[in-house]
């Protein structure tokens, strides 16, 4: 149970160091001489979902078209670019 919050903890710090690395969060601090005043611009982020033909077992394979998630990230007042989730890869089973 432990191992499992550090493990929670870990990744949120590292998540949010990405976060901050990639631009997605700015983090600004004002004067020095006086109390900090900090200053945070976070980006649009749109979730949605994209038609996308994957293979869905069922007795034999058959190809059927599902909704996959979909991310956009844009800056405020610009045009969001959809962000492409690829298709998780085929199961390869081996009769179990």
């Amino acid at each position: 149970m432990l191992r499992t919050i550090l493990l929670i903890v870990a990744l949120l710090i590292i998540l949010a160091i990405a976060a901050v690395k990639t631009g997605l969060v700015d983090i600004t601090q004002g004067q020095q001489a006086q109390l900090p005043t900090i200053d945070v611009k976070v980006r649009d982020v749109d979730i949605g979902t994209t038609p996308t033909n994957v293979q869905v077992p069922s007795v034999g394979t058959t190809t059927r078209q599902v909704e996959l998630p979909s991310v956009t990230i844009g800056k405020g007042s610009n045009q969001p670019a959809p962000v492409p989730i690829p298709a998780p890869a085929p199961a390869q089973g081996n009769g179990q």
